[in-house]
């Protein structure tokens, strides 16, 4: 499959899943859960993730401005961490945090 932080742009990503990646995700996902599956593919789609350099979420003070919060959750799969995401910030924000940030610090 293609690699993480393979960097592309959305006028320049391959669209279609590769024969290759079609077989690896068939052999590692499908074949292991699913006998009898076969590994024809009717369908595929391939999606962008914006990305982190080391792939993790941003959850920080703004340098110089201990008032204003940068967060960027993103790393291609925030959507599933944005309710614990999103109540970190509003514990931090409030004093009262129950839910640790530090390793989502700019300095790294």
């Amino acid at each position: 499959m293609r690699e993480v932080g393979t960097t592309t742009t959305p006028e320049t990503v391959q669209r279609d899943a590769t024969v290759e990646e079609i077989a690896e995700v068939h052999r590692d996902y499908v074949a292991p859960f699913f006998p009898g599956v076969t590994a024809e593919c009717a369908k595929s789609a391939v999606c962008l993730y914006t990305c982190t350099e080391d792939t993790r979420f941003i959850v920080d003070a703004l340098p110089g401005a201990d008032n204003i919060i940068v967060a960027s959750p993103c790393s291609g799969h925030g959507f599933k961490h944005s309710a614990a995401i999103g109540e970190a910030i509003a514990g931090r924000i409030l004093g009262n945090g129950m839910l640790s940030l530090d390793a989502f610090r700019l300095p790294r």
